[in-house]
């Protein structure tokens, strides 16, 4: 009896070109995804490295993101001033905010992609994410431990982007409707943008170690206040630092699950500490 010939068609995966073009295809078993020049997302095995997003993709999804969160405050001075009420205000400026980079990132994975948004995206999670979470946590605060240290030791201007909370804390409605934006609309939003669709972008065209280094400097950057001034360079610098850990998790386990957890963690533990009032009994 003759053993079985080997097989003959192509195997599901990442290939070269059929046609020639020197860049990275995926063949599905089926077909063949779009060349690059339509270049498309990575497959959800594959969720975060290698990139196969267009850098314009990954630097709209920034641009779409600050534009987004400056009609989030002017929905917010708009909402207030018609008396809408800062609960219902908030809500409408959470809404102004995130949903714009919801509508791009669907867009760009009907685009580049399958059309999957949780697989070409990388949002796909595992059970294992709930502790790898709090590992990459534990490395974000640590960072802005280390960062903060460094920065008080060399004396350079810095200031918290959480002023005004703390006078929310008396406000249950307003409380409820900005610790869901912060721990749960947030972290999701800013990976999405920030680890998903900017650093896989920017890895197609270099290495890892730079990729994940811009993306944490534009992370920092984000979350800058104008009208700080020179005080922001403290604050971008802690920041940048917990991007470059974010942006290691995201890429070293090929999702964005874990450092969703991690950030959402990060945010509910300074909004508890800011709304407790604890930091200004430390202060």
């Amino acid at each position: 009896m003759s053993p079985f010939p080997p097989p003959t068609s192509v195997p599901v995966g990442w290939h070269l070109d059929p046609q020639g073009s020197g860049e990275v295809r995926y063949f599905d078993g089926h077909r063949w995804l779009p060349a690059p020049g339509g270049a498309e997302l990575a497959t959800e095995r594959d969720p975060v490295s290698p990139a196969r997003v267009p850098v314009r993709v990954g630097i709209s999804a920034v641009v779409v993101l600050l534009l987004s969160l400056l009609a989030s405050g002017i929905g917010l001075v708009v909402g207030i001033e018609l008396g809408f009420g800062d609960t219902l205000s908030l809500g409408i400026a959470m809404v102004l905010g995130y949903m714009p980079v919801v509508l791009w990132a669907s867009i760009s994975a009907r685009r580049w992609g399958t059309g999957d948004l949780l697989g070409d995206l990388g949002l796909r999670a595992r059970w294992v994410d709930l502790g790898w979470g709090p590992v990459i946590w534990i490395g974000a605060i640590t960072a802005q431990i280390v960062l903060g240290a460094l920065i008080l030791a060399v004396d350079i201007p810095t200031v918290s982007n959480t002023e005004g909370i703390s006078e929310m804390s008396g406000q249950r409605g307003d409380l409820l409707v900005l610790a869901f934006g912060a721990v749960v609309l947030a972290p999701v939003i800013e990976e999405l943008v920030f680890r998903g669709l900017l650093m896989r972008s920017l890895l197609g065209v270099m290495g890892a170690p730079w990729a994940i280094l811009i993306q944490a400097v534009l992370f920092g950057l984000v979350h800058l206040n104008p009208e700080a001034g020179l005080a922001n360079i403290g604050l971008v610098i802690i920041l940048t630092g917990v991007g470059v850990v974010l942006g290691v998790g995201a890429h070293r386990l090929g999702r964005l699950a874990p450092s969703i957890i991690a950030h959402a963690i990060f945010n509910a533990v300074v909004l508890a500490l800011v709304t407790s009032g604890v930091l200004e009994d430390l202060v």
